[in-house]
C-alpha cells in the first residue's frame, strides 16, 4: 500500500513540472545599457513576449485613467435590471505608437458590459509606449474595470 502512494505521488509531481515553471531566455545584450535582453513564455504558449525596461503609461498616470474610465463608463441598462456588479479584466496591447488595442478578456460579467469596456478602450487617447532602451515597443497591459451600483 506504501509503494503505490509513493508512485502516485512521483508521478504527479513529474507530469506537473513543466505547468509550474517557466522558460527564461537571455537573448542577447542590449548595445546601449550593455544588459541582456530577457525573454519570458509562458509554460501553456509557445510565444514569447519582451519585457520592456519602461511599460508603458496612460496620458496623465493611473489617476488620469480612473477619471477616464468613470467619466466615460455607461452602466449597461441590461447589468443594471439583473443586478449585475463585479470586476472586469481585459488584456489589452499598447502598440509601438501608443494605440490601445482590446485582445480578450480574462474575466466576464455579460449583460453588456464586455461591449461597454471595448467602447471604451476605443475611445481612449494615445499612450505613451512601452520602451525597451531608446525605442518604443509593443507592450501588454490588464485593465480592471469594476462595475458597482449605487445603493
Amino acid at each position: 500500500m506504501i509503494k503505490k502512494i509513493i508512485l502516485i505521488a512521483g508521478f504527479a509531481a513529474v507530469n506537473t513540472s513543466g505547468f509550474f515553471s517557466q522558460d527564461i531566455k537571455i537573448t542577447k545584450t542590449n548595445a546601449i545599457t550593455k544588459e541582456p535582453t530577457i525573454i519570458y513564455s509562458d509554460p501553456n504558449a509557445s510565444n514569447y513576449r519582451i519585457i520592456p525596461d519602461v511599460e508603458p503609461v496612460f496620458p496623465g498616470g493611473p489617476t488620469a485613467m480612473s477619471i477616464f474610465v468613470s467619466k466615460n463608463l455607461k452602466y449597461p441598462r441590461d447589468a443594471v435590471n439583473h443586478n449585475i456588479q463585479g470586476l472586469l479584466l481585459a488584456r489589452l496591447t499598447i502598440t509601438k505608437e501608443g494605440t490601445a488595442k482590446f485582445e480578450e478578456f480574462f474575466r466576464k460579467l455579460g449583460y453588456g458590459c464586455e461591449e461597454e469596456v471595448q467602447r471604451i478602450i476605443k475611445k481612449m487617447p494615445k499612450w505613451t509606449p512601452a520602451m525597451l532602451g531608446d525605442r518604443p515597443v509593443e507592450s501588454e497591459y490588464v485593465l480592471k474595470v469594476n462595475f458597482k451600483l449605487s445603493n
